[in-house]
């Protein structure tokens, strides 16, 4: 979060809507009126003096994975549900893990609604239009769903302060916030979307007719196809450029989400795949409390999320040497940098 100017308490405070944050010295401040969500504020106790981008990000995840206090209540049936993430990063998996979790299988949670990359979603006029649409039709078709909703790839030009610059957008954030929608935020450590990425352009080249993108168990060839795949890093600035885009980026989302009032939950791909089983189940659950706050910690057991994850496979490498042809030197570039921490 960037630094900001506090004001005097004899100057004002931020109006209550903005209660849990602090002024940073703007105009409005002392006149109370609204010029946008919690425009010109930081949240109380937040880390503001923290330069380092990666733990930065690091902390607003946390912040937004903590136990949601937002009202009222979503209803038990077809709440709106919004997974965004950018790509290779695991929502596939995530989104489909999370139809059988909250009872909502046949909802289609993983469909990119509005496209899969940065032009796809250019091309959409009127997101309001399109999630309102979408979801009620999905909601007519599967009226006991615990969930209705799709996948998002934020490919929006968000400013530093967590505004997107389009209209459209601009109104789609209102819209979530107006509706109760639900949204999951997942990130995944910058520098393994990077090899992921790669890795996936390079065994489609090979295979383009087969578009592995995913692979499903049982499927050796897509398997063998990724994890025989290395892959040659372009390295020193241009990737780290890449990395703090991609951090940047992320950092802009969750402000975004904050800013607009919008209900909301973050996890890491790390959370919910790589930690101990304990750790793993422990985020679940947070985010099927998240989803469906009447559920107890019981409904979801060690079990529950493995049979949820039953219909998907990892084909990443757990260690980046393992597919990362040119590792020495991508430790290098980022050894003394405050991206080291992305190195395993």
């Amino acid at each position: 979060m960037s630094a900001a100017l506090l004001l005097p308490v004899a100057m004002g405070t931020c109006p209550e809507w903005c209660s849990r944050w602090q002024c940073d010295g703007s105009m409005w401040c002392s006149s109370g009126k609204m010029p946008a969500p919690c425009d010109g504020c930081r949240e109380q106790g937040s880390s503001s003096d923290v330069t380092d981008l990666s733990h930065r990000l690091e902390a607003a995840i946390m912040l937004a994975s903590r136990a949601p206090t937002a009202e009222p209540t979503p209803p038990k049936h077809c709440q709106k549900f919004v997974l965004m993430s950018f790509g290779r990063s695991g929502t596939t998996a995530i989104a489909n893990a999370i139809e059988v979790l909250t009872s909502s299988e046949g909802t289609s949670l993983d469909r990119e609604l509005m496209g899969g990359s940065a032009s796809e979603m250019g091309r959409v006029d009127d997101p309001v239009s399109t999630a309102r649409s979408y979801l009620s039709r999905q909601c007519t078709y599967h009226p006991t769903a615990g969930l209705t909703g799709f996948k998002l790839k934020p490919f929006m030009d968000v400013s530093a302060a967590g505004q997107p610059t389009e209209s459209r957008w601009a109104d789609w954030m209102t819209w979530l916030r107006d509706n109760n929608a639900s949204v999951l935020y997942s990130h995944r450590n910058a520098l393994d979307r990077i090899i992921s990425g790669q890795s996936t352009v390079e065994v489609n080249n090979l295979h383009g007719n087969q578009k592995w993108h995913f692979c499903s168990p049982g499927d050796n060839a897509c398997i063998d196809a990724h994890t025989n795949t290395r892959v040659t890093l372009k390295t020193g600035d241009q990737l780290l450029s890449r990395i703090r885009e991609d951090l940047v980026a992320s950092e802009r989302i969750l402000m975004m989400l904050t800013r607009y009032g919008i209900r909301h939950h973050a996890v890491t791909f790390e959370m919910l795949f790589d930690g101990s089983e304990n750790e793993q189940l422990a985020t679940w659950r947070g985010v099927i409390r998240f989803l469906q706050p009447w559920r107890t910690d019981d409904d979801v057991s060690t079990g529950a999320v493995a049979n949820a994850l039953g219909g998907t496979i990892r084909v990443g490498a757990h260690h980046q040497k393992d597919r990362v042809a040119n590792y020495p030197s991508v430790v290098g570039t980022l050894n003394t940098t405050e991206f080291a921490n992305l190195l395993h």
